[in-house]
């Protein structure tokens, strides 16, 4: 499972264009008065303006050089995480760093070999975004038209997908680590695309999240 786009919300629009933009050196793609989208490597990133205020958690992907370039560039404008080492991930094998947007969302850089055939410079893609629930069976059960590789073990925390992107499920109330601060729903639009699902859109009956499901052709990219 790809992550093609996805959607979320911000109270400071202008603060995260510049994060993402400037900081983070992600091409502008739109510029909106109300919304604004970067492009995360394969990924296309938007954030549109709220009056309430969000909370989430998502990962990027890219390369051991420009992973140390970023953690260097993050660390002297003090946005790392406390305690942040740029360890090395237990379940994903490789170099992780998480850091606080404007927003204040968990973001995470992970180093990971390249998904692509054609040399990428910078970030990949974006490979996790959280989907907190209350309970994660039902949400598990709802995601169930999408193919998952991962088993699930635990009832506060799982992921759902393959290698290539995933869903971070947490029950809500869990701490995001490393930190303590509480997951909670906030309205998520995500646009993914699998070799093994149909074409489709899943709108949560309770929960603010909608997922469109596409077809990934691997002769001629996407339908």
């Amino acid at each position: 499972m790809k992550i093609i786009k996805i959607t979320l919300e911000t109270t400071c629009l202008d603060e995260m264009k510049f994060f993402y933009h400037e900081v983070m050196e992600l091409p502008l793609l739109e510029d909106f008065e109300d919304y604004f989208t970067v492009g995360v490597g394969s990924t296309r990133l938007t954030f549109i303006h709220s009056e309430q205020k969000p909370f989430y958690h998502a990962a990027f992907r890219t390369g051991l050089e420009h992973f140390h370039y970023m953690y260097r560039k993050l660390e002297k404008l003090g946005v790392l995480l406390e305690n942040e080492q740029g360890e090395t991930s237990m379940f994903w094998k490789g170099k992780q760093l998480y850091f606080h947007d404007p927003e204040g969302n968990i973001m995470e850089i992970l180093e990971r070999p390249n998904p692509a055939t054609n040399p990428m410079i910078g970030l990949y893609d974006i490979c996790e975004i959280g989907l907190p629930a209350p309970d994660l069976s039902e949400m598990s059960q709802f995601l169930s038209p999408l193919p998952n590789e991962f088993p699930s073990l635990d009832s506060t925390f799982r992921f759902f997908g393959g290698n290539d992107g995933v869903f971070v499920l947490a029950k809500t109330g869990r701490p995001w680590y490393p930190t303590q601060k509480s997951a909670y729903n906030s309205p998520v639009t995500v646009e993914v695309a699998s070799e093994d699902a149909s074409e489709l859109q899943l709108y949560h009956p309770t929960l603010p999240y909608n997922i469109k499901v596409k077809t990934l052709v691997l002769e001629q990219g996407f339908k």
